[in-house]
């Protein structure tokens, strides 16, 4: 499945396109109903959710899941959950024009002028905990948990995209 972002505009999943004001109604004739959970309808196994307005027009679009997602999002020519989040971050600054607009300890970051935000689980320096804390307690870490802690540090695990006017009210 092709998913493109288009900051500001629109989202496209396999060519067709979400986009931000579009009404409800029509997006569900493309997608679906969706699974309402806390305010946001879900769709495609509740790895894509979808927030509308009062009006019900489309606000806000987000994936989740992260490197492990079925749902691979592209934004500027590159995969999201697939791109270290160091890489991806520096690239949504360049086209945001300025750092991050607001970020909360490298779990969080907005960027404002393109009206886009990720979001991760770890960071590399809870990487670096969490491997401290197993070995303080004697737990010997397997491989695959590792590779997991160490996939949610380095790589964004959510990316959302709001219309032109989401983000103004944020920090």
């Amino acid at each position: 499945m092709k998913i493109v972002i288009y900051p500001l505009e629109k989202v496209e999943i396999n060519g067709v396109p979400i986009f931000f004001g579009m009404e409800k109604t029509a997006v569900e004739a493309s997608f679906g109903k969706g699974e309402m959970i806390r305010g946001r309808y879900f769709y495609h196994r509740n790895e894509m959710a979808v927030e509308y307005g009062g009006d019900n027009r489309v606000t806000f679009v987000e994936f989740v899941s992260g490197p492990r997602a079925i749902l691979k999002p592209l934004i500027y020519g590159v995969s999201v959950f697939d791109t270290p989040s160091d890489e991806l971050s520096r690239l949504l600054a360049e086209k945001n024009g300025e750092p991050a607009d607001l970020a909360q300890d490298g779990y969080f970051a907005l960027y404002r002028n393109i009206g886009i935000a990720v979001h991760r689980e770890r960071r590399p320096n809870d990487l670096l905990e969490f491997a401290r804390a197993q070995k303080k307690q004697g737990v010997r870490t397997r491989e695959d948990e590792y590779q997991r802690e160490w996939q949610r540090a380095n790589f964004w695990s959510a990316i959302g995209a709001g219309a032109p006017a989401y983000y103004r009210t944020w920090g």
